[in-house]
């Protein structure tokens, strides 16, 4: 009998250690319930034309701790008619090549002019963060009333902390990807043109573990240092869970349960931002014409080469020619931070700050000025 329960103990034990893994060391990476949040924008309407379709990139972004967000429909209003909704492919570039589209909505709609039509994708679409997906939405109406957009107001058409929308061109072709106009020449695609009605979407958020630790807040952080110092004290209760079972609990809180607040985690993923491929392409468009061009054919010559910005998608080619004002100043300003730090630290060091003494502020400054 005691061979045999030794045995069947030993069995249970292999059987255990096969087929079963402590959850602590299998901690998942994104949250597993499908959307956390759903989060609709709302374009702004200034109703400057309408015409066949429109095109423009979407970019998500990666201030919050966000595993991905799932664009879920688009809405818009107008004639409407028989309706398609693109999107770019995983890793393709933004193009007017349907070669490098898909599509994920096709239906009939009636016509409306004031309130904007849900379109609801038949496949969601997943955006990670940093990534950029083009999103197309075409009508086969004839005439130009099928779909009501704007003229670029600025850089950006919305930006929140899930998602940038940016500007991106009006098409004038019924026939989706089109060449040839309604009146039989010129170009199809008009630059400089921004989306109008809104999109919704929902946004997953990263699971905390040790690798992505520096994506959550500073009270996160903090939160986990203050865990792991406890963990460490024998006299504390904690100190009787190995480390696994801390990284389980901190991989089952949400990013905000230590009360950070997204503002102060997008002010922080801000200051060493750099600006992005979609921002240079917005530079371009700026750079080379002006914002008041109408959908007729009188400024078919000067969008002659209106998708170049979309083949213009290569690492270097804005940086050649339209080098972003903006980086400039970020670098001035990192610049400026740095010698300012480092003067710091070495009068630190040497002894030199003495509490509130005024001369030497002064002294300070004077330096500062100098380095």
């Amino acid at each position: 009998l005691h061979d045999i329960s030794h045995t069947a103990a030993r069995y249970v034990v292999n059987l255990l250690q096969n087929n079963f893994t402590m959850a602590a060391l299998t901690r998942p990476t994104e949250a597993t319930y499908t959307i956390h949040e759903n989060v609709t924008v709302d374009t702004t309407d200034y109703e400057d034309h309408t015409f066949c379709g429109v095109m423009f990139p979407i970019e998500a972004q990666s201030i919050l701790p966000v595993d991905h967000i799932v664009l879920e429909s688009v809405s818009i209003r107008g004639a409407l008619g028989k309706l398609t909704v693109w999107v770019t492919k995983s890793g393709a570039n933004i193009s007017v090549d349907p070669d490098n589209w898909i599509q994920v909505y096709e239906a009939e709609h009636d016509p409306s002019w004031r309130k904007f039509v849900e379109l609801k994708l038949d496949t969601k679409i997943k955006v990670r963060p940093g990534e950029n997906r083009g999103v197309y939405v075409h009508s086969k109406m004839q005439g130009d009333e099928a779909i009501v957009y704007d003229n670029q107001k600025a850089d950006y058409t919305h930006q929140d902390n899930f998602l940038t929308i940016y500007p991106g061109l009006a098409h004038v072709c019924n026939k989706p990807f089109g060449r040839t106009t309604m009146w039989g020449y010129g170009n199809a695609w008009r630059e400089r043109r921004e989306f109008v009605g809104k999109l919704n979407y929902g946004a997953v958020y990263k699971l905390w573990n040790p690798e992505n630790c520096t994506a959550f807040g500073n009270k996160f952080q903090g939160m986990t240092r203050a865990l792991f110092m406890c963990q460490r004290r024998w006299e504390s209760p904690m100190s009787r869970l190995p480390d696994e079972c801390i990284f389980y609990i901190l991989n089952l809180c949400r990013w905000d349960w230590a009360n950070d607040e997204g503002q102060f985690v997008m002010n922080r993923s801000s200051s060493s931002r750099t600006t992005s491929d979609a921002e240079q392409l917005l530079l371009h468009q700026q750079g080379t014409q002006s914002d008041e061009d109408s959908d007729e054919d009188d400024d078919d010559e000067d969008n002659s080469n209106a998708p170049s910005f979309w083949r213009h998608r290569g690492h270097n080619w804005a940086r050649a020619r339209y080098y972003p004002t903006r980086v400039l100043y970020d670098a001035r300003r990192i610049a400026h931070a740095s010698v300012y730090s480092q003067h710091h630290h070495a009068h630190a060091h040497a002894g030199l700050f003495d509490g509130d003494n005024d001369d030497d502020e002064d002294d300070d400054d004077s330096s500062y000025e100098e380095a």
